[in-house]
């Protein structure tokens, strides 16, 4: 009998394990309210004096969005800094933002979305609820 509640006592531990550690996972839109198409749009980590591009996008069209999940892992290598986006629209102008902050490899407002708005002259940033 003690052996068998032994067992349950480590299975029950080895089960609550699995949610201590939790992906670090962050959400993106971006928004297009420019006259221009999005060729491309790129988020990245930057910190260190280095940059890891975390996800890619083409192709957004005036009035469309794209939503991007991303996972924080990808960029280990940085431990705290910034996202950045790049944005090059069709007339190839380029925009970019630094925007938010992570550290240890984790951003506090994990549970947040960053909206992303893209307009012809410039880049807004803004978090909020999922």
């Amino acid at each position: 009998m003690k052996k068998l509640a032994c067992l349950l006592g480590v299975i029950a531990v080895l089960a609550s394990c699995k949610n201590i550690y939790v992906k670090p996972t962050v959400h993106f839109v971006i928004h297009n309210t420019s006259s221009k198409s999005i060729k491309e749009a790129v988020i990245s980590t930057e910190g260190y004096g280095r940059i890891y591009d975390l996800s890619r996008v083409a192709t957004i069209l005036p009035g469309s969005q794209k939503s991007i999940e991303s996972n924080l892992r990808d960029s280990r290598e940085i431990k705290e800094g910034q996202y950045k986006v790049s944005v090059v629209l069709d007339t190839e102008d380029t925009l970019q933002e630094g925007f938010g902050y992570f550290t240890n490899g984790v951003d506090p407002s994990r549970d947040k979305t960053y909206t992303i708005t893209v307009t012809d002259t410039a880049i807004d940033v803004k978090y909020g609820m999922k």
